[in-house]
């Protein structure tokens, strides 16, 4: 995880599976968004299922109003966010 002033950045790696979970509710609970936005980098995910993909909708909670943004996903997840229109809940980069 990176902090800069303006921007939080969680890099998620390997599988994003109902494994990880707990632990990314964990980390969610205890990054300081105020005013920050909050970037994902999927740049070095491998899988994602369901529950990853509600995972991603978790930490748009967790930022409330301030802007979320994916960053780095591989075009084929890119797809999948696209089919289920998380374009329209995320900035997709």
């Amino acid at each position: 995880m990176e902090e800069t002033d303006k921007e939080v950045h969680l890099r998620i790696t390997g599988r994003f599976d109902r494994e990880l979970f707990r632990d990314f509710q964990d980390r969610l609970a205890q990054l300081d968004l105020r005013d920050r936005k909050l970037i994902l980098d999927l740049s070095e995910l491998s899988v994602i299922d369901s529950c990853g993909l509600g995972m991603l909708l978790v930490a748009r909670e967790v930022a409330e109003a301030h802007a979320v943004t994916i960053r780095g996903a591989a075009p084929d997840l890119r797809r999948v966010l696209e089919m289920v229109n998380f374009g329209t809940l995320f900035e997709i980069e």
